[in-house]
């Protein structure tokens, strides 16, 4: 119905006699509205989540509390770099989406469950995501610029 195109455009006549419009009366169907709120109140909810961890993590009193352990200030020698710390803040709240998308497993994705479990017993899966978790643990982590993007490694394969 919007078309940049004045030839092409359909006049009001057409619009006025489109299904979408001639129908709306008979077709009340709000069910797509729910979800769609629910949605928006999960991802609201996701990003005031965010945007707290990120207000903490910056705020004054966090280098406060890094002084007031009773630990060897050396420990916390490189926490109060920002790309070390929104990268960290980051991966902990992509885990929390990834964790509230296996939570949806059951409803949304019954259909792939044999895909799923396939995958979860995948030996080179594993063998991968062993070699990147002690990669992450290791003392001396790469910069976030130097180090390999996972998504990238799993895609390869």
């Amino acid at each position: 119905m919007l078309t940049l195109d004045p030839n092409t455009r359909p006049t009001i006549q057409d619009v006025l006699s489109h299904r979408w419009l001639r129908d709306r009366d008979k077709v009340v169907s709000k069910d797509h509205l729910i979800k769609t709120v629910d949605e928006l109140q999960k991802y609201n909810m996701r990003r005031r989540l965010k945007g707290a961890v990120m207000a903490a993590v910056s705020s004054s009193k966090w280098a406060s509390f890094q002084m007031d352990v009773n630990c060897e200030t050396d420990l916390f020698s490189d926490f109060g770099e920002d790309e070390v710390t929104s990268s960290a803040v980051n991966m902990i709240l992509d885990s929390l989406d990834d964790i509230h998308c296996l939570q949806e497993f059951g409803t949304v994705y019954a259909d792939h469950k044999d895909l799923v479990n396939s995958l979860l017993e995948d030996e080179q899966l594993h063998q991968l995501l062993d070699s990147l978790r002690v990669n992450l643990l290791s003392p001396s982590l790469p910069s976030p610029k130097i180090a390999p993007n996972p998504s990238k490694i799993i895609i390869k394969i």
